[in-house]
């Protein structure tokens, strides 16, 4: 052996300036042709080369980034050409492409070195979003990187966003209906005027009390972002120990190697999942069979004889709770308290002062209605009393009747505006049963309420609420408070079938203000 090498060695000694010309020859002749292979490589066209790298070429080409070469957001370079070229012709290679991008290629000059100078600006559908909080900052206690949210290569676009990584962030870990962010983070408090279950709903006057989004929007999101033992697998071998150092899992997939949140964590959908529903307020809850008529009378359901009408509040989602303040969930009273009646200081707790005032005139005029109506069907009942009535007459009476017993029994306080219109729609179709019979007949008297000139509006409601002095019609000022002091009643200019409704406009003010002559 001994001999071999010192035999070995001689040879070298003797060929050394052959040996070294030819390793100098051969390291220049690599160094050479890696230069060759690395500039073309800086060629997005080269790229296309490699078949699994054909689709997300063809994204790049119809994307926003078809302009920049991918070598200008991918570091690769010269070793990394000579490595990756060693690889695919031994076979050896990885089909995944390497497609890290470090921050400082997105943020360098003449790219978006810009973006984390704008402090607010605005994501699809008006969201509200910051840079300098995601990229400065660490939510959540994790190190974001621009690819952490530009992070689609073919599913949607190149480089484009998922909103899959925003909802992983703000939703995972958070109550049913919530974010961890809160609401407004992103959709700040909503001004406009919403259409929701047949009702116009503004969100101001209930966010301005307190109430939570969470209230109404009861399932935002779908899926739970949960990360599956699996799609470890998909990468390591053996790794289980350290699935639970979920601090340390996030520093090292995204803040250092920039893998894709999707990558791990399942997808979450947000939207509008589910909305709370209008006749989801259920007094059974508290109260098993005891109240079901006030039920439907606060739901504005039941009424044969006009379409279903909720009670503002109850669109609102008030509870039972929310006016009888001294009842608890179980539906027994609380110890201190011997009422089941509403409180009138529940008004006040949610409104202003003088609306409990409110509360007093629906108990007062409601019982006046009902006892007014209950007058004029028994007279109506005298009048055809003895008659054969055809079927369509009597079960016109009956439904009248029904109507009044329905207000009676259901509390119409409950929801003044459905208890007025049905006792109305009862009054009409008596009317019209008794001049079938005898035209000539007197029309028998009723309470105000019932009548359709001023509706109800100002009895119920508008005299506990100030009038503006001044309202506009038709682009021109006029005096609101004159005409309400004058005495002209609401039915006058208002509609007194439907709320906020105008019946006039300048032209109809001739007929009680005629021009000067």
């Amino acid at each position: 052996m001994r001999a071999f090498l010192r035999d070995l060695w001689e040879l070298l000694r003797k060929h050394v300036k052959v040996l070294g010309a030819l390793g100098a020859a051969l390291v220049i002749l690599v160094l050479v042709l890696n230069f060759a292979v690395s500039q073309v490589a800086q060629r997005s066209a080269f790229c296309a080369n490699c078949h699994y790298m054909a689709p997300y070429v063809e994204q790049w080409k119809t994307s926003t980034h078809a302009a920049v070469d991918c070598v200008q957001c991918h570091p690769y370079g010269s070793v990394a050409v000579a490595a990756s070229t060693i690889r695919y012709l031994s076979g050896a290679y990885n089909p995944r492409p390497r497609v890290e991008v470090d921050d400082k290629s997105c943020l360098a000059g003449g790219c978006h070195d810009q973006r984390l100078l704008k402090t607010q600006e605005t994501f699809r559908g008006g969201i509200r979003f910051d840079h300098q909080v995601h990229l400065k900052t660490m939510p959540r206690g994790i190190q974001l990187r621009c690819t952490s949210c530009h992070n689609q290569i073919v599913q949607k676009g190149h480089v484009t966003v998922t909103e899959q990584v925003c909802y992983t962030c703000h939703f995972k870990g958070a109550g049913a209906g919530q974010a961890v962010t809160g609401c407004e983070t992103c959709h700040g408090k909503p001004k406009k005027l919403v259409e929701h279950a047949g009702f116009s709903f503004s969100h101001e006057s209930y966010l301005k009390i307190g109430v939570a989004c969470s209230q109404c929007h009861v399932q935002v999101v779908t899926g739970d972002a949960a990360v599956a033992k699996e799609r470890c697998a998909a990468c390591h071998i053996g790794r289980e120990e350290r699935l639970k150092d979920v601090q340390f899992l996030h520093e090292n997939h995204i803040a250092r190697h920039k893998v894709d949140c999707q990558e791990c964590h399942a997808p979450i959908q947000h939207g509008k999942v589910r909305l709370v529903e209008p006749l989801e307020v259920r007094c059974e809850s508290c109260h098993i069979r005891q109240h079901s008529l006030r039920k439907l009378m606060y739901i504005g359901t039941g009424g044969k004889l006009i379409p279903d009408l909720p009670s503002r509040m109850f669109a609102a989602q008030v509870s039972c709770t929310g006016c009888h303040i001294h009842v608890t969930e179980k539906g027994a009273v609380l110890s201190h308290e011997a009422r089941i009646t509403a409180q009138r200081e529940a008004c006040v707790t949610c409104h202003s002062p003088g609306y409990d005032k409110m509360y007093d005139d629906w108990k007062a005029n409601m019982a006046k209605l009902v006892q007014g109506y209950a007058s004029y069907l028994t007279e109506a009942e005298k009048r055809v009393a003895g008659k054969g009535l055809p079927r369509q007459h009597a079960t016109a009476l009956k439904d009248a009747r029904e109507a009044y017993l329905f207000v009676k029994d259901g509390r119409g306080e409950h929801n003044v505006e459905y208890a007025v219109k049905l006792l109305q729609a009862g009054a009409a179709r008596v009317d019209a049963l008794l001049a079938a019979l005898d035209p000539q007949a007197k029309p028998i008297p009723r309470d105000d309420l019932i009548g359709q000139r001023d509706g109800y509006c100002f009895p119920l409601c508008h005299q506990r609420l100030p009038f503006k002095a001044d309202v506009m019609l038709d682009g021109k000022k006029l005096p609101h408070q004159l005409h309400v002091d004058s005495g002209a009643g609401c039915g006058t200019c208002h509609s007194a079938s439907k709320h906020k409704a105008l019946a006039v406009d300048r032209a109809a003010c001739k007929a009680c203000h005629p021009p000067a002559s």
